[in-house]
């Protein structure tokens, strides 16, 4: 007979980590590497949070964590420059007045897609909204 793999019921941890979002996966690393043993239970069947790519039928959306809010102390952003997958000479000065555009890998996204992707988001938002009580 095949050992059965250990189950998370027969574990102990120190701390356990709700949501493997970036907050949720920068905490279990941050207390992992502080020795503690650490568990990240994540709902979804992927890890990222709010931050995932969508398939719509003019091609890929990506939503959530497109920019970093502040730079000094972020762990995600001093994650990514210990990795080499930014570059860390910038300032958050420099990007003052940059004109956004979004582009796909075939160039630059017609905005009227991006608006009508955001009006159908938008109208999901308020109906869920609508739907919430205020108990």
């Amino acid at each position: 007979a095949t050992p059965s793999a250990p189950s998370i019921h027969d574990e102990t941890y120190d701390v356990v980590v709700i949501g493997a979002g970036f907050a949720g996966l920068a905490a279990a690393r941050h207390l992992h590497k502080a020795g503690l043993s650490v568990v990240v239970l994540e709902a979804l069947d992927r890890v990222g949070g709010r931050a995932k790519t969508i398939q719509t039928s003019g091609g890929q959306l990506e939503m959530g964590a497109q920019w970093f809010h502040g730079t000094e102390g972020h762990p995600v952003y001093e994650y990514a420059v210990t990795k080499g997958l930014i570059d860390s000479s910038f300032s958050e000065s420099d990007f003052e007045n940059v004109e956004m555009q979004t582009l796909t890998p075939s160039g630059k996204l017609d905005p009227s897609f991006v608006n009508s992707e955001m009006e159908m988001f938008q109208g999901l938002w308020e109906d869920m909204a609508a739907r919430c009580s205020d108990a």
